[in-house]
């Protein structure tokens, strides 16, 4: 078995109320690293009305991650979770310094503060050069984020911070129709609709002493 050589270490994941950002708590915590799981539920009548998602799928951004805090613990983990917009200008150094009370400075997807000698930045796209038609904003900035991810890997690296960016595939966090699940594998034969648990295994491997050397990188799931 390989040791990721986490154990001990803290990370800030967002979104984790539900999906991939869900899964991605409970494997860091599998391999020894506290957690503070941070969401923004959205109220599914303001959010839910598309037809072509599921309606369960509303239900689960509409959930807190009380849920994924109680078995993270219940399996031996270590898991705060709070409620935080991100489009506050406060609430991301409000969101350090919360995990940094309750675990340590957090060190796992940013750590540019208070001395940092290692670190991961790990972000989640769904870019590509056809762009977004329809949800120009939505690619314009996954396209920035990208951007600061490749910057922040040359300015960071000095420091032992690595950055990356993951493509997953298309991943069904309670969203994918049947509709969608056929479109997907009829794009290629090495396509196919993705768990949230895959997603999962490639990001624990990128904050994993055996990356310690993959920074720079738009790595894409098939």
């Amino acid at each position: 078995m390989i040791d990721p050589r986490l154990t001990g270490r803290v990370a800030l994941v967002t979104g984790a109320n539900q999906g991939i950002g869900a899964a991605t708590a409970v494997s860091l915590a599998a391999c020894g690293v506290a957690v503070l799981l941070a969401y923004k539920r959205l109220d599914p009548a303001e959010h839910g009305g598309d037809p072509a998602f599921p309606e369960a799928y509303g239900r689960l951004r509409a959930r807190d991650a009380q849920e994924v805090v109680t078995r993270i613990r219940r399996e031996g983990g270590r898991a705060e979770h709070v409620e935080a917009d991100l489009a506050g200008a406060d609430t991301v150094g409000g969101l350090f310094d919360r995990a940094e009370a309750a675990f340590g400075p957090v060190e796992i997807l940013v750590n540019v503060r208070r001395g940092a000698t290692w670190g991961r930045i790990i972000g989640l796209t769904s870019g590509g050069p056809a762009g977004f038609p329809e949800e120009v904003s939505y690619g314009a900035a996954k396209a920035a984020q990208e951007n600061y991810t490749m910057s922040a890997a040359a300015e960071l690296g000095r420091y032992g911070i690595t950055a990356n960016m993951l493509r997953p595939p298309a991943t069904d966090t309670g969203w994918v129709t049947p509709a969608v699940e056929k479109a997907v594998r009829a794009a290629g034969p090495l396509r196919h609709v993705g768990t949230p648990e895959e997603v999962a295994e490639v990001i624990v491997f990128l904050a994993s002493h055996q990356a310690r050397h993959v920074t720079g990188q738009v790595i894409s799931m098939s």
